[in-house]
């Protein structure tokens, strides 16, 4: 019988050798390929690094640009708020001008109002007669301008006192303004007109322009106008209350003690021309 044990010792320690290279050749691969690995991540973290730098940089060239711009922008605002100011200051000067510019047309611009004296024909009938009151800028100039209407005297007087009673009671200067009163009458006949008993609808008529108001036409007045403002007497009420109803008046105004009974109308006492204004504006 043969004996086995050496070789089969021999054999073992083979097979343990060939174990070993097998297990140091699969740590030098899994070692390997942990580098290779390891390699390859910091490859790619390198990449992204390099790409985020880049990024970064390209990032502070357009900071850089964007601050210059900004700087530029800056300045090119500082220069449009000087010029801003610069036109602003322009702006008030020509403002300033354009509102002496606005008030010397104004001056220069006629004020014009309408209202009605109240006459009285050859006859005796009484007539309401248009006027027109015109007053611009000039020298104090008081005129009256006629058509088929005859004045009896005292009526330039009577004019300028309206005027003057105008000026007090509005506070306006008529010094410096000139007045034309144009009275127009388009009947056949001629009408007369007393300039006094036309008095306080003439400082009424100035009154309405130079305050610019429009008087109340259904409210038509006669009497004389003195300088303290007091309506005064005159002739013909009865005749003139009835030319006022049939004119479409509603309301006729008389001097104190000289209303009457007129049909139609509602006949008012007046003592002032503050109690005219009070009705008629």
């Amino acid at each position: 019988m043969r004996s086995s044990g050496p070789r089969e010792h021999s054999y073992r320690g083979f097979d343990k050798a060939k174990i070993v290279a097998v297990v140091f050749v699969a740590f030098i691969a899994a070692a390997g390929y942990v580098v290779y690995s390891f390699y390859v991540e910091n490859q790619a973290q390198a990449q992204e690094i390099l790409q985020k730098s880049q990024q970064i940089v390209s990032l502070e060239a357009t900071v850089e640009n964007q601050s210059a711009t900004i700087s530029d922008q800056a300045s090119e605002i500082s220069e449009l708020d000087a010029t801003v100011r610069d036109l602003s200051v322009q702006v008030g000067d020509l403002s300033g001008r354009l509102g002496i510019a606005s008030q010397e047309i104004s001056d220069l611009t006629p004020k014009i109002r309408n209202y009605y004296v109240v006459g009285v024909k050859g006859d005796g009938e009484g007539v309401v007669v248009p006027i027109e009151v015109k007053i611009v800028r000039g020298g104090g100039a008081v005129s009256a301008n006629i058509d088929r209407v005859e004045f009896l005297s005292g009526t330039q007087d009577s004019i300028r006192a309206a005027a003057y009673v105008a000026g007090a009671y509005t506070d306006i200067s008529t010094f410096d303004r000139d007045i034309t009163i144009s009275f127009v009458y388009s009947g056949d006949d001629i009408v007369t007109v007393d300039g006094g008993s036309a008095g306080g609808a003439i400082a009424i008529a100035i009154i309405a322009t130079l305050l610019e108001k429009s008087p109340d036409t259904s409210v038509l007045m006669t009497g004389t106008i003195s300088a303290d403002g007091k309506i005064g007497p005159i002739g013909s009420v009865a005749a003139k209350a009835e030319a006022a109803r049939n004119f479409g008046a509603t309301t006729f105004l008389v001097p104190p003690g000289q209303a009457v009974d007129v049909a139609g109308i509602n006949v008012v006492s007046v003592a002032t021309i503050e109690d005219v204004v009070a009705v008629v504006l």
